[in-house]
C-alpha cells in the first residue's frame, strides 16, 4: 500500500519536503506544497516508513532552522524576540509554567536534623505509595 500512497505524490515529493523544512515550513505548509489533506498525510504517515523517516528528518531541519533564528538574531537590534519566543511556544509546544516533582523529603548526611534512618524510611513510604519498591 505504501508504494501506492507515495505514488499518488509528486515525484519530487521528498526534494519538497526537505527544501520546506529546511526554511522552517510546519506540517501544514508541506500538506500544501504536496496538495494532500490531513486524512492523506495521516494515511502516509502509517503506511510508509520512506515518508515517516522522511518527515521526522524535516521536522528535525525545521526546528533547527527556528532555534537557529533565535541564536543568530539574539543581538539584532529590531529582531522581535518576543514574536520568535510565541511561534516558539505554539510551534514547538514550550511553556512559560514551570512544574515541579520534587518533593520536600529529608536529605540523608546533612545536618538538618534528620537522621539517615527517618529518610530512608519517608523514601520507602513513597515508593511503596508508587507501587515501586526500594530495592
Amino acid at each position: 500500500m505504501s508504494e501506492h500512497a507515495l505514488a499518488q505524490l509528486p515525484e519530487d515529493w521528498q526534494e519538497i519536503l526537505i527544501t520546506n523544512y529546511s526554511d522552517g515550513a510546519s506540517d501544514t505548509e508541506i500538506r500544501a506544497e504536496l496538495k494532500i489533506t490531513y486524512g492523506k498525510w495521516q494515511q502516509l504517515m502509517m503506511d510508509s516508513d520512506e515518508f515517516r523517516e522522511t518527515v521526522i528528518l524535516g521536522r528535525q531541519l525545521s526546528k533547527a532552522w527556528w532555534l537557529k533564528q533565535g541564536r543568530t538574531n539574539l543581538m539584532t537590534r529590531h529582531y522581535n524576540a518576543y514574536l520568535w519566543y510565541k511561534n516558539m511556544q505554539n510551534r514547538f509546544g514550550w511553556s512559560e509554567k514551570q512544574t515541579s516533582n520534587v518533593v520536600d523529603a529529608p536529605v540523608a548526611g546533612e545536618d538538618d536534623g534528620y537522621d539517615d534512618g527517618a529518610a530512608d524510611d519517608y523514601l520507602s513510604e513513597l515508593l511503596q505509595d508508587e507501587g515501586l519498591s526500594k530495592h
